[in-house]
């Protein structure tokens, strides 16, 4: 998996465009996006490659991906197995 974002190819050209941050969110890792819905306020939560859900504005898609990210990073074991 890529380690840096900008790597990812991306056809809308402004999703990681600072000036206009409403139009989407990739996270650094690329496992979280998302996307806006065309002609509506909505946003589509993409988790690694699968629609995950639909949420109704940008705050809410913005809470929800911080929920999985935080999530995500605990669920992340390093502990070892005794053999």
């Amino acid at each position: 998996m890529p380690e840096d974002y900008q790597k990812f190819y991306c056809i809308n050209s402004c999703i990681l465009d600072a000036s206009n941050p409403h139009e989407g969110y990739v996270s650094k890792d690329g496992r979280f996006a998302a996307i806006r819905v065309i002609q509506s306020k909505k946003y589509m939560i993409i988790v690694d490659g699968k629609q995950d859900k639909l949420c109704r504005n940008w705050d809410s898609a913005m809470t929800y991906i911080k929920k999985l990210e935080s999530a995500s990073k605990k669920s992340k074991s390093k502990g070892t197995l005794n053999i």
